[in-house]
């Protein structure tokens, strides 16, 4: 039996692992969050901001795809939440299964890379790299100020637009 067909997966310092939390881990890690919202029928891009799929907000553009060394992020102002590939998934904006995606994903990997994203995942889990959302404080000044009426929909597309240049986001 396959050791991702199991339950549980037991490392070699005996910790346990949910099977679930490594299919996540792989879809987040090496999944485009563009081409996952393309193909539910969103547009998405980098470039500047895009309509949030997660809520219902069609009149304004409320959301940044950026992509980072841990993968794709979708970030809501408006919610002011981080959304990751695998949301697609959970709020069944498409027709498939996170399951099928993983399997594709992982049966394209040789040995070798099966056992080092299972390292990887392993030293993820021992310290969950959170979003460091202080880092976004600027942005979230910015979108207050929208909200509040300081500032208008160009100077909020012109602030955002500023921040993420700055950043190479």
């Amino acid at each position: 039996m396959l050791w991702f067909m199991l339950p549980i997966v037991i490392y070699e310092r005996g910790d346990f692992m949910p099977e679930d939390k490594l299919k996540e881990y792989v879809i987040n890690r090496f999944t485009k969050m563009t081409d996952l919202l393309s193909y539910a029928g969103f547009q998405a891009h980098y470039e500047g901001t895009v309509f949030c799929p997660f809520h219902s907000d069609e009149k304004k553009k409320s959301a940044k795809i950026y992509n980072d060394e841990d993968g794709d992020k979708l970030w809501c102002f408006a919610e002011r939440r981080m959304y990751f590939p695998i949301d697609v998934f959970k709020h069944n904006l498409i027709d498939t299964s996170a399951g099928k995606l993983f399997e594709s994903l992982w049966n394209n990997l040789d040995d070798e890379s099966k056992q080092l994203i299972k390292k990887e995942f392993s030293e993820h889990s021992q310290s969950p790299n959170k979003p460091n959302l202080e880092k976004y404080r600027p942005l979230l000044i910015i979108f207050d100020e929208f909200k509040g009426g300081g500032i208008d929909y160009d100077d909020l597309s012109k602030g955002v637009s500023k921040y993420f240049r700055k950043h190479n986001l």
